[in-house]
C-alpha cells in the first residue's frame, strides 16, 4: 500500500545518526544481536522504571523520519515513565517480523504491515482492537473506508492515504484553445491534439509489473462502473463492459511516449512529466514534490484534476480514483496495551497529525477530519505555493479506492468504499500479472484486443478460484 515500491519512497536508510536512542533497520544491514531494539522479536522491558514502547514503520523518507523523532521527544518529555523505541525496517520485511515475533512470543508494539493477512491474525488473537481510542477521537471523525471494522471492533488506526490524480500543463492545454478533459472523451481528444513537436499527450503506461496496471488501469474499469470482483468475490471483470474499457484505456496508449509501452514504471510517471515529455501525467501527491524540486519551471503551468477516464455517459465519470491506505496496528502481546494506544493517538491527532502530513505534502493525506481542516491552513511553504493541488488532491482522496483493499467498490455503477479485502490480490497484481500482460500482448505483439482480454479474464478467474480451493472456509469481511 503506500507505501508499495514507488521511487522516492525509500531514500536509502541514511538515518542511524538521525533517531536518538531507536533502531534503523532495513533488509540488507546485517543483523546486530547485542542491540534488543534491533530485533522485533525480543520483548522491550522496562529500564529503571521506564515503559519502552516499541514503533515500528516503514516510512524512511529524511523528513517524516525527522518528525518521528521529534514527536517521540516530545511525548517523553511529557511521559517521563515512557520511552519509544523507533525502528525503520525495510518494506519487505513487515510481514516476516511480525509472523516471527507472533511466532516467538515477541512484542511487536505498535507496527505496519500489508493488510491481507490482518483477518487471520485477528482470528488468531494477535491484534488489539483499539476501538475505545477511535471512539475517542471520534468515529465521525474518520473519513469512510478508512477504518478497519472486523466483528465489531477496530482493529487499526488509519495514518493517512494517497490518490493517483492526473497532472496536466495548464499551458498547454491554454494554447491549444482547450479545457481541462472531464471525461475519457475529452481527454483522448486532448491527448490526441497534443501529441505533436516531440510531446506526448499522456503519461501512463503498459507493464507487468507489481501494483503497475492496478494502479493506472483500473481507474478505467471503475468509471465505467465495474470491478474485477465483486464484494463477494465473484469474477465481474468477464462483462463486456469490462472489454470496452480496456480498449479505451489502450486507444489513450497511443499519445504515450513508446517507452511506457513496453515496461512503464512507477518512475517513469514522474520522468516523462518532469522532463516535459508529456502534456498529462499520472501520480500521486509525490508528483507535485517532484515538479517543485525538478522542474521549478512547470510549477505554475501545472494543475490536477481527476484521472478522467470514465466515457461521458456513465454515472462514475471522473469520480472513482486509486488510492493506497496505510494503518498502524497494535500487537495484542505488547507489554503496555495502553500506553500504546495512547502513544499512537498522540502521534496521529492534532498537530502532530500534521505535521506529518506536511513530510510528504499532497502524498500523505490525512483520514482524521480534524488533523485535515487543520492541515489545510497550516502556513509552510509548500502548502501555501501549492494549496490549490493539495485541496484538490485532498478532494480527490475521499473517493479513493483499490481494489486489493476495497474488493466490489464499484458494482453496477454505484461506489461504496467499504474495506473488503481481496485475498488473492498478491498473485493478480504481482510482477508478471494478467493485466500487465493483456496491454503488453496488444501494445507489442499486435495481439486482438478481445484475445488479449479473453486470455486476461481466464487468467483472473483461476487465481480467484485457485485461492479459493486452498481457503474453502473463506468468507468475505461483513459476510
Amino acid at each position: 500500500m503506500e507505501n508499495r515500491k514507488k521511487p522516492t519512497r525509500r531514500d536509502f536508510l541514511k538515518l542511524a545518526g538521525a533517531v536518538s536512542g531507536s533502531s534503523i533497520l532495513a533488509a540488507c544491514a546485517p543483523a546486530q544481536p547485542a542491540a534488543p531494539a534491533a530485533n522485533p522479536t525480543v520483548a522491550m522491558p522496562a529500564v529503571q522504571g521506564i515503559k519502552v514502547l516499541r514503533f515500528i514503520s516503514d516510512e524512511t523518507a529524511p523528513a517524516t523520519v525527522e518528525f518521528y523523532r521529534k514527536a517521540i521527544d516530545e511525548y517523553r518529555k511529557e511521559h517521563s515513565d515512557i520511552d519509544i523505541d523507533l525502528v525503520i525496517i525495510n518494506e519487505d520485511m513487515k510481514v516476516l517480523r511480525a509472523t516471527s515475533a507472533f511466532q516467538t512470543g515477541g512484542d511487536m508494539g505498535i507496527f505496519v504491515t500489508p493488510i491481507a493477512p490482518v483477518p487471520e491474525w485477528i482470528e488468531q488473537g494477535h491484534m488489539l482492537p483499539i476501538t475505545d481510542v477511535i471512539k475517542e477521537i471520534g468515529e465521525d471523525q474518520f473519513l469512510p473506508g478508512s477504518r478497519l471494522i472486523i466483528n465489531g471492533a477496530d482493529y487499526a488506526m488509519p495514518y493517512q492515504m494517497n490518490v493517483y490524480a492526473m497532472w496536466y500543463r495548464k499551458d498547454l492545454l491554454d494554447k491549444a484553445g482547450l479545457a481541462v478533459p472531464q471525461n475519457y472523451e475529452e481527454l483522448l481528444a486532448a491527448s490526441q491534439a497534443l501529441t505533436k513537436d516531440g510531446m506526448f499527450g499522456i503519461g501512463i503506461p503498459s507493464s507487468d509489473g507489481a501494483d503497475v496496471m492496478q494502479t493506472f488501469l483500473t481507474p478505467t474499469y471503475h468509471q465505467s462502473g465495474l470491478d474485477y470482483f465483486d464484494k463477494k468475490g465473484n469474477l465481474t471483470f468477464d462483462k463486456p463492459e469490462s472489454l470496452e474499457a480496456t480498449k479505451r484505456y489502450l486507444e489513450l496508449m497511443k499519445y504515450a511516449p513508446d517507452g511506457l509501452k513496453a515496461a512503464g514504471s512507477f518512475g517513469d510517471m514522474i520522468n516523462a512529466y518532469v522532463a516535459g515529455q508529456v502534456a498529462f501525467g499520472v501520480y500521486a501527491g509525490r508528483m507535485g514534490i517532484a515538479i517543485e524540486s525538478r522542474a521549478p519551471e512547470l510549477a505554475d503551468k501545472t494543475g490536477v484534476t481527476g484521472f478522467s477516464m470514465g466515457p461521458k455517459s456513465s454515472a462514475l465519470c471522473n469520480n472513482v480514483f486509486t488510492g493506497y491506505p496505510s494503518w498502524y496496528f497494535i500487537h495484542s502481546k505488547t507489554q503496555y496495551p495502553e500506553e500504546a494506544k495512547q502513544f499512537l493517538k498522540y502521534l496521529m491527532t492534532g498537530w502532530r497529525g500534521v505535521e506529518f502530513a506536511k513530510t510528504v505534502p499532497g502524498h500523505v493525506l490525512p483520514q482524521i477530519k480534524s488533523v485535515r481542516d487543520e492541515y489545510l491552513a497550516a502556513d509552510y511553504d509548500y502548502g501555501k505555493k501549492h494549496s490549490d493541488w493539495i485541496r484538490t488532491l485532498l478532494q480527490l482522496v475521499e473517493n479513493a479506492s483499490n481494489p486489493a483493499v476495497f474488493m466490489g467498490s464499484v458494482v453496477d455503477n454505484k461506489f461504496d468504499r467499504t474495506i473488503n479485502l481481496m485475498p488473492w490480490a498478491g498473485p493478480l497484481f504481482h510482477a508478471g500479472n494478467p493485466l500487465g500482460k493483456m496491454t503488453g500482448s496488444v501494445l507489442l505483439e499486435n495481439k486482438p484486443v478481445e484475445e488479449a482480454w479473453q486470455q486476461a479474464v481466464m487468467e483472473v478467474k483461476q487465481i480467484a478460484e485457485t485461492w479459493k480451493a486452498e481457503h474453502p472456509n473463506w468468507k468475505p469481511l461483513g459476510s
